[in-house]
């Protein structure tokens, strides 16, 4: 007999509420509120989930084969794939790049890919005048565009099917696993859902910036954590750590744990992840230029400045836009923290500092607490989420667009869990 299992329709609620106020009901809170709101709602879908994979792993799990329905969930995707990419071939078509909007792509192509492209030092500093700004952005954030570049691609549409490739991986995953036909067809769903929220919310986020591709090495590597082999694990984390630093202090972590589960696939993942480091980003440019990554983080000031001031299209006295948007706690220190401007910044840097510095630190005792309870994998994909919320939350320009990568995340944590379950009759 079957049943639903409502603990999991539960975590399902949690998680719509958790899309819902990072993306297009984000504004029906006040901005303050609403960013501890939507922190909590993370929380809550990581102490459930934390829950169910107790009671999941001392539960006897029934597999159904659904190896004849393969061809319709397949179709399923292909048509929401397709749906997309026509839906947005119109949207970026009637939406041109505007660097008064976000200097995001322009900068991608300006300088990182052209100077790629025509042999030229990618990250020789760059002279303003009164300063000087290093480009701050990893190989995997800008070399992807080379091949649109060249292929004379949108940025924005080479982003966008980085990411429905994931969308497939997760597929392709979920069919593979799932036990029941229905459920499936949402697990599918999730990934547009949460892409098209984002959309509906802010079309800002998918015409003017690429974090659909930043989010695609995510969702990739959240999957492969629970479903995929070590040569998946060793692109995924390395796609990562080779665009972005935000979990640069958990992968130690990640190592450690996985170590300890199977040390030959780990020693043959973490010689990957270095070779991958090696090729693109050390030999050919920290060798050549060792202050580089020291020299382009100092680039941020002046943007954490001018985004604390306010946008240029505010009225003088209102609160900055970035940090106002219902969004991570920068609010809080802009409202609340004594000094100047600079003080308030530099004070939350600080602070930022040390919540990451102490997040892996949460990780190593998590997993020493329920090593005996919770897979490893399980317990890396909650830190790891843990990690990615800690991130942002304390990030000193939350950018609505960065927090796509959180929910993403959240997606192979939910599908952790069958809606329906098998009870003797």
């Amino acid at each position: 007999m079957l049943k639903l299992n409502k603990s999991v329709v539960f975590l399902y609620a949690i998680f719509f509420l958790e899309i819902c106020f990072y993306t297009f009901g984000k504004n029906w809170l006040p901005s303050t509120v609403n960013s501890l709101f939507n922190t909590f709602l993370s929380c809550l879908l990581l102490f459930l989930a934390f829950q169910l994979f107790k009671k999941q792993n001392n539960t006897p799990q029934i597999e159904t084969p659904i190896g004849k329905h393969k061809k319709v969930y397949y179709l399923f995707f292909s048509l929401a794939a397709l749906f997309t990419i026509v839906f947005f071939n119109s949207f970026f078509n009637s939406t041109p790049i505007d660097i008064v909007v976000s200097d995001i792509i322009p900068t991608t192509q300006n300088v990182y890919v052209s100077r790629f492209i025509n042999h030229e030092f990618v990250y020789t500093p760059i002279d303003k005048g009164t300063y000087s700004w290093t480009p701050n952005y990893f190989p995997m954030h800008w070399l992807p565009f080379v091949g649109a570049e060249l292929t004379h691609t949108d940025y924005r549409m080479l982003a966008l099917l980085v990411l429905l490739l994931s969308f497939l991986y997760y597929t392709v995953k979920t069919i593979n696993t799932s036990s029941h036909q229905f459920p499936i067809f949402l697990k599918i769903s999730l990934p547009f859902f949460i892409l098209f929220s984002f959309y509906i919310d802010d079309k800002v986020i998918i015409g003017h910036t690429i974090e659909t591709l930043i989010s695609a090495y995510y969702l990739f590597f959240a999957v492969a954590l629970i479903y995929g082999n070590t040569l998946s694990k060793a692109i995924g984390l390395s796609s990562i750590l080779m665009s972005r630093y935000s979990i640069v202090l958990w992968t130690p972590f990640y190592i450690y744990s996985s170590f300890i589960k199977n040390k030959k696939q780990t020693i043959i993942l973490s010689a990957l992840c270095v070779l991958f480091a090696l090729v693109l980003f050390i030999i050919p440019y920290i060798s050549k230029y060792p202050g580089l990554l020291t020299d382009s983080f100092g680039a941020f000031i002046p943007v954490y400045i001018q985004e604390w001031k306010g946008q240029a299209w505010q009225q003088p006295g209102d609160n900055p836009y970035q940090l106002f948007n219902g969004l991570g706690f920068a609010s809080y220190y802009y409202l609340y923290w004594p000094g100047t401007l600079v003080d308030k910044i530099e004070s939350f840097v600080k602070l930022q500092t040390i919540i990451n510095l102490l997040l892996p630190l949460l990780s190593v005792w998590f997993f020493v607490k329920n090593k005996s309870k919770l897979k490893p994998e399980q317990i890396q994909l909650i830190t790891l989420k843990i990690g990615i919320i800690g991130f942002y939350a304390f990030i000193v320009v939350p950018y609505h667009y960065l927090f796509m990568v959180s929910l993403f995340i959240s997606i192979p944590i939910v599908i952790s869990f069958d809606l329906i379950s098998h009870r003797e009759a």
